[in-house]
């Protein structure tokens, strides 16, 4: 199962996000669940900053290789050693790469996310979260996004004077 919850693009939404899901089963003695889910956004003392704070692929032909950059700086005091604490989907995003895991105070690094051999058409969403080793509330998730479509819209014409 998956459960994802998506801001709307650009929302600069900071504080507790709360969702519940509550799941039906065919199971007599048990036949729902809840799923409770909270998280921080946009909370001020983050240790990492991330530039864009998304990772999205717009809009893409189904098996285009793509790639994306996004960068994180360590905005904390002292030195992080980055650690992959769960990869993005593994059918989604083929290879992640992180050219430096020890940032020092200021210091950026930059994140690459290849993109799989995605054929069907629609939305994706998974994510990559990292966080500082020894370091507690420094976990960070970064989302990764796409729409596979089977046609990309013609290009707007400038217009003419």
């Amino acid at each position: 199962m998956d459960v994802t919850y998506s801001s709307p693009k650009g929302s600069k939404h900071k504080g507790v996000i709360a969702k519940s899901v509550t799941v039906y089963s065919n199971d007599s003695a048990n036949p729902t669940a809840k799923l409770s889910i909270k998280s921080r956004s946009g909370d001020e003392n983050f240790r990492f900053e991330v530039t864009p704070e998304e990772a999205d692929f717009g809009d893409l032909l189904p098996g285009k290789k793509e790639q994306l950059k996004i960068v994180l700086k360590n905005t904390d005091s002292t030195t992080s050693n980055l650690i992959i604490v769960d990869s993005p989907y593994f059918e989604l995003i083929k290879k992640t790469k992180i050219k430096r895991l020890k940032l020092k105070p200021g210091q950026k690094t930059d994140i690459q996310f290849y993109l799989a051999d995605i054929q069907d058409l629609g939305r994706f969403f998974t994510t990559l979260t990292l966080e500082a080793d020894g370091k507690p509330g420094t976990r960070i998730t970064i989302p990764v996004t796409g729409n596979v479509v089977a046609k990309l819209p013609e290009p707007k014409e400038k217009a003419s004077n």
